[in-house]
């Protein structure tokens, strides 16, 4: 979140009020590493916490694997040798309905 306050000419103070909702949605990440990959993707979640579920889907929109992220874990090894391979997209959506999208070549 960028904030640049516009100051008017004799104002001292600035009040300015963020949604913690928002600010908790900019601090989750998504990494997926190595990419390329070939049997395996280590995916790197660093979410609420919260159920979110994750699916691999070819660049037409179809999903080619899907589930649920456990709660509490932050990084899992993910069997992607049986996909297709060429560019996939992974794709975590949160509890409120956020979307966290990684594109991913697979050889």
């Amino acid at each position: 979140v960028m904030i640049r306050p516009v100051l008017q000419a004799g104002v001292d103070e600035v009040f300015v009020s963020v949604d913690e909702q928002e600010v908790a949605q900019v601090h989750q990440e998504l990494t997926v590493y190595p990419n390329p990959a070939r049997e395996w993707a280590e995916v790197l979640w660093s979410g609420t916490g919260e159920p979110v579920s994750w699916r691999w889907m070819d660049l037409t929109g179809r999903t080619l694997s899907a589930g649920l992220w456990t709660p509490g874990v932050v990084k899992v090894q993910m069997s992607i040798g049986d996909l297709p391979r060429g560019l996939q997209l992974l794709v975590i959506e949160g509890p409120q309905g956020e979307v966290h999208t990684r594109k991913v070549m697979l050889n």
